[in-house]
């Protein structure tokens, strides 16, 4: 059996594969005939065939993993060594999945991988660290300015009836431009105190525009009690009756209130 797999091409590691020799074709203590041949070697043919799927996977996953121990080994050797002072922020893992690194870990089986071919990869890495820490910084800033929303206090003379999320100013232009400005400048909370000077307009703005929305949709059918074709002066009521709602009682959170003027 083994002779006639071999003589049809087939590797003889994956012939002698233990699921092959182990079909129960191999136990007769009779000659193999030609029709007895003809009958079981489809069978095997399949069995052989799944154990070089089997074995080429192995193998795949062997050269990768060599591969990715060397480019590892690569990246900390930059980290630990280089002067560049954001290095320290690579992470050797996350950087073996970046575009350079992978197009060298997958590259074909027989082409040899070697710490030269590398190198195109590792003259990413100041790009990468410099990214990396240009992230960092942004998001320490985006979270002080959310630090800083979240006990801001809108004075009590001024607090609008439809009340925004402050959390969703830290998006707006003002802040943002803070948040954005280069690394080098320190930025603590003084440094915003430019776009929270700009609060109360923004707040008034968003306010408003809730208080639009919300009467777009009760005047255009959503409340079933409110007549969508309202005359002008009924609609001055409820505009209103929608502005001076008690600040402490937001309309936006009693979707199911009805509505009458």
């Amino acid at each position: 059996i083994v002779t006639r797999l071999e003589a049809l091409g087939y590797n003889s590691q994956d012939v002698r594969d233990s699921r092959v020799t182990k079909s129960g074709h191999f136990n007769s203590l009779t000659p193999l005939s030609e029709q007895h041949w003809k009958s079981i070697q489809h069978e095997l043919e399949s069995l052989v065939i799944k154990a070089e799927a089997e074995r080429h996977r192995r193998e795949r996953s062997e050269i990768v993993r060599q591969r990715e121990a060397l480019a590892r080994y690569l990246i900390e050797e930059y980290c630990n060594t280089s002067n560049d002072g954001s290095a320290y922020l690579l992470n050797s893992q996350d950087v073996l999945q970046t575009e350079p690194f992978r197009a060298i870990i997958e590259l074909p089986n027989d082409v040899a991988v070697t710490v030269g071919a590398f190198q195109p990869a590792l003259d990413t890495l100041p790009d990468l660290a410099a990214a990396r820490l240009r992230e960092e910084v942004v998001n320490q800033r985006q979270a002080l300015a959310e630090n800083l929303l979240r006990v801001y206090q809108i004075a009590p003379d001024a607090v609008p009836a439809f009340q925004p999320r402050l959390s969703g100013f830290v998006q707006s232009e003002q802040f943002q431009s803070i948040i954005h400005l280069p690394n080098e400048i320190l930025i603590t909370a003084a440094e915003f105190q430019p776009a929270f000077d700009t609060l109360p307009e923004l707040i008034a703005q968003a306010a408003k525009k809730i208080q639009s929305n919300l009467l777009q949709s009760i005047t255009g059918g959503s409340a079933t009690n409110i007549d969508s074709s309202l005359p002008e002066a009924d609609l001055d009521k409820l505009q209103l009756a929608t502005s001076t709602v008690s600040a402490g009682h937001n309309i936006m959170d009693y979707p199911s209130v009805e509505w009458t003027i």
